[in-house]
């Protein structure tokens, strides 16, 4: 039954987009909950510290892993069937890396703290030093797990195992009347993940091929060197773009309008976890649809997922203007103000999500150098942006300056996968399949 089940998901991408938006939608449901709690059980100025911590080891985690997770993807899809030893090798290679990444990652991470910050206590450190070696290991498990056994069994684990818990934590302090801190936060969320990485090894462990399993691990170490350091540099870059935003206003402003700005971007990233939702299904096929020669095939999932994408997306903009004030208000009343803020986040996120998995496409389909450069330069607008919006405008600058940066990033990259694939992951796909006979 599993397995005609998983043979359903990979026969319907209209299923399995579905399935993984699912998971996506009740991980974010779930992390927004997470964070209203945590702003309700907090003064607004230590939440404005915990995000700014949050934001800040997001980031690392996604630099520390140095591109394997997006690695894994690509040389699973290319050897899984025609070079088990090589398939073999890739996942340990994956691994070691991962791990010296997560180590160097917290050693950096509490020496900048303790010699240049000061803000966090030692409790706090060694709890956000925690939270970044599991993430870290998280962003590789998951997709490994992906790869391997599809995507129930990665994005459940990814998105739920460890928020969930730190949810029912944190509401029990809300209506015990308890405060919470930075520690007992990511203390929580560590031990969740530490539980998410335990549940992923044995899955992979049990669904990993007999062929691939008994194989000797052959090793491409120059190439997956080279390709992983492409990868990281486009991976640092993107998560520059997604959490830098947050940790620059704390500096630029205060930890108070990082607060506000958070609380905004975070309802605003549905439209993210939209993307995210239903493109992590075609992501573990892209390789093997591009790499098997399938190109009509790829194109076809591409269409009728963006199809879904732009009817979601039409009923979340629907949503977000409507019930705006009253999302913002589960933060704390004071930050209804932010509604400005969040229709341009907003406005920006959906644009992005029509614009199509581009970004996945050109990385795992040998074009990493290009989009390298391009996210690079994109990073390089927002944070000129921020810097020069933030201190006359405020946070309504740096929700300006996010537009700026990301919305014509979106649309030259969905342009060049076009151009350079002949394939088109935009909602201009749906009109490309149609004029085809």
């Amino acid at each position: 039954m599993i397995a005609g089940f998983r043979n359903l998901l990979r026969d319907n991408p209209v299923l399995g987009a579905m399935l993984t938006l699912g998971m996506k939608v009740s991980g974010s449901g779930t992390a927004l909950v997470m964070f209203a709690l945590a702003a309700r059980t907090m003064n607004v100025s230590d939440f404005g510290l915990l995000v700014i911590a949050f934001n800040s080891v997001s980031f690392l985690a996604v630099f520390a892993v140095l591109g394997q997770d997006t690695l894994i993807l690509r040389s699973w899809g290319e050897f899984f069937q025609r070079s088990p030893a090589l398939a073999r090798g890739s996942v340990a290679y994956g691994l070691r890396v991962t791990v010296v990444g997560a180590i160097f990652a917290v050693v950096g991470f509490v020496g900048w703290a303790t010699t240049f910050d000061g803000r966090l206590t030692a409790s706090d450190l060694v709890a956000v030093a925690a939270f970044l070696f599991t993430q870290t290991l998280l962003h590789y498990g998951s997709n490994l797990t992906r790869a391997v056994r599809g995507v129930f069994h990665s994005e459940s684990n990814r998105e739920l195992t460890w928020r969930l818990p730190l949810a029912f934590c944190l509401a029990w302090a809300l209506f015990a009347g308890r405060e919470t801190s930075v520690t007992s936060f990511f203390a929580i969320a560590a031990a969740g993940q530490f539980a998410a990485l335990v549940i992923e090894a044995m899955v992979v462990r049990g669904s990993m091929p007999a062929s691939i399993r008994e194989a000797r691990a052959e090793y491409a170490n120059g190439d997956w060197t080279r390709r992983s350091i492409a990868m990281t540099a486009a991976a640092m870059a993107e998560a520059a773009n997604q959490y830098a935003d947050v940790v620059l206003i704390g500096a630029l402003a205060g930890p108070v309008a990082s607060a506000g700005y958070f609380v905004a971007a975070r309802i605003a990233n549905v439209f993210p976890m939209l993307t995210t939702g239903l493109h992590s299904y075609s992501a573990s096929r892209i390789a093997e649809l591009y790499y098997g020669g399938r190109t009509d095939e790829l194109q076809r999932l591409l269409v009728r997922v963006m199809m879904l994408a732009l009817a979601l997306a039409g009923l979340l903009a629907t949503v977000i203007v409507v019930a705006g004030p009253w999302l913002l208000s589960l933060f704390g009343e004071s930050y209804r103000d932010e509604y400005d803020i969040l229709l341009i986040l907003a406005g920006v996120a959906a644009f992005t999500t029509l614009a199509g998995p581009g970004s996945t496409m050109m990385l795992t389909m040998g074009r990493e150098k290009l989009y390298l450069k391009l996210v690079l330069g994109a990073l390089v607008v927002r944070i000129l942006a921020l810097v020069v919006l933030v201190p006359s405008m405020g946070i309504l600058g740096a929700a300006i300056g996010v537009g700026i940066a990301i919305a014509p990033f979106a649309a030259v990259v969905a342009v060049l996968c076009a151009r350079g694939t002949g394939i088109d992951p935009s909602i201009f796909g749906i009109l490309r399949i149609r004029r085809d006979p």
